[in-house]
């Protein structure tokens, strides 16, 4: 989708003025929901002037000259103002869906410009334009919107941002939503090739199925083995040539569809497992805003893709592998599958990289769901600065994450007589156990992060479909990273 996005000083009607955040002046006279009649003449329609029950949230709509035009109050609690500029977008997008629109504020923040952009993207992404099968369909593009405001000069570079960010979200919905018989690991390696290809900043290599093997990647095969699908491990590298530092490394879980395996899961609600690989499709995302924005930073992704399917030679509950680094581990349950992909996937990028962090992204447990619902994202990590670090980004974006404890006490829970690890230890503490499970395959106190996004990777019910989070928090983070 292409989004036509500006920002300008001058409003693109002279006649409309800003004077404060909460109210404009016309021709010099303060403009009320009463007006004089010549004034009526020249604003063609005044759709109704609308206050919300908080000081300074309200926001005139009118047409001028076909163009919709909205001057909204500059709320200072950014979550306010994300709510508000999200419901006035959507009223925008139903009541002026083909009109150039210009939203008007005197002086505007970087954090509330990027929730403009946001809620413009919210606003006219549609699941089923995007994916009626039945039919080619072209996309619509979004008209033209233009962001007025005093300090615009100071928000170029923050409008780019936040247009790579979502690029980003489009590209990893569009993937995440698509049926799970398309969207394949194979379809994801050619994703991947496809955001490297005109870009020189960016390497992708894909390794096969006997490559995989050759690594001693067994845990990650294990899960692998009922599926006809064939496994694929993905590493994406951007690193501009002048950049030195060591990478920051995503790992995402690619699960193409997860049907729990022989520990088969409920039939309702299944075909929302096509989202199990949305820690895959936001690593995807990420490096599609990276190579639009092409950032002073050096960043690698590794998706370990793969099926985890039902069939006479699929991994048994009891089963015991081997996995790249050493350990051994009993598989108890087989729709624990996402730790027995991860746990090859983080060690082979401490092989290939000396990472300065790794953060993998994983829609990993329902226990998460419990813990957290669906408005934070899990956090587990092992390093109080990469932890603070992305705090304070997802704060940032509106993308927030909740730190969770991986406390020793913990790994007892993962304790077996028959291997060095169980892969689940049981029904309490679940998300916590996983990422202490995790926890087991990171070498020398390298700094590390799990995000469990199993909670708000995407949305069920009528409005189903991705996400696209916590792309805006990692972008953010990286971006951080990327000035210090």
């Amino acid at each position: 989708m292409y989004y036509n996005i500006s920002i300008n000083k001058k409003p693109s009607d002279s006649s409309v003025i800003v004077t404060s955040t909460s109210s404009i002046k016309f021709k010099d006279k303060p403009l009320t929901k009463v007006l004089v009649k010549d004034e009526i003449k020249q604003l063609h329609k005044i759709a109704e002037l609308q206050s919300f029950e908080a000081k300074e949230k309200t926001y005139l709509q009118a047409t001028i000259n076909s163009k919709a035009i909205f001057v909204l109050g500059n709320d200072e609690n950014i979550k306010d103002f994300a709510s508000n500029i999200k419901t006035v977008l959507s009223l925008v997008n139903k009541t002026y869906n083909n009109q150039s629109v210009n939203i008007v504020f005197d002086n505007l923040e970087k954090n509330k410009l990027h929730q403009i952009i946001i809620a413009w993207h919210q606003a006219h992404y549609d699941v089923h334009d995007r994916h009626l099968l039945k039919k080619e369909q072209k996309v619509k593009n979004p008209p033209h919107l233009n962001i007025v405001a005093e300090n615009a000069s100071d928000l170029q570079e923050q409008l780019s941002i936040s247009i790579a960010c979502v690029a980003g979200m489009d590209l990893a919905k569009d993937i995440a939503n698509l049926p799970a018989n398309i969207a394949t690991p194979t379809f994801l390696a050619e994703t991947a090739q496809t955001i490297a290809k005109n870009n020189s900043d960016i390497i992708v290599k894909i390794l096969e199925k006997k490559q995989i093997e050759s690594l001693g990647m067994n845990s990650f095969l294990a899960v692998a083995k009922g599926s006809t699908e064939i496994p694929k491990l993905i590493t994406l590298e951007y690193k501009p040539k002048k950049n030195k530092d060591q990478p920051i490394v995503l790992v995402g879980k690619g699960i193409t569809f997860d049907s729990g395996g022989i520990s088969l899961k409920p039939g309702e609600s299944m075909d929302e497992m096509k989202y199990d690989m949305c820690g895959a499709t936001t690593v995807l995302g990420i490096f599609n805003a990276l190579a639009i924005l092409k950032p002073n930073i050096h960043v690698v992704g590794v998706i370990a893709s793969c099926e985890n399917m039902p069939a006479g030679n699929a991994v048994k509950p009891g089963d015991v592998v081997k996995t790249m680094n050493g350990l051994t581990v009993e598989i108890l349950n087989t729709d624990a599958e996402g730790r027995l992909i991860l746990c090859d996937a983080l060690t082979y990028c401490q092989k290939i990289t000396k990472p300065k962090a790794i953060i993998d992204i994983a829609t990993l447990t329902g226990a998460c769901i419990i813990a957290l619902g669906h408005h934070h994202s899990g956090l587990f990590s092992n390093n109080e600065q990469l932890s603070a670090d992305l705090e304070q980004a997802g704060k940032a974006a509106l993308d927030t994450v909740w730190r969770m404890p991986i406390d020793c006490e913990y790994q007892e829970q993962l304790k077996t007589n028959f291997a060095d690890l169980a892969n689940i230890g049981g029904r309490p503490a679940g998300s916590i156990t996983a990422a202490c499970f995790l926890h087991n395959f990171i070498e020398n106190d390298t700094p590390w992060a799990h995000l469990d996004i199993a909670g708000t990777a995407w949305i069920s019910g009528k409005n189903k479909g991705a996400s696209a989070r916590p792309i805006g928090l990692l972008l953010e983070f990286l971006l951080n990273q990327n000035s210090k």
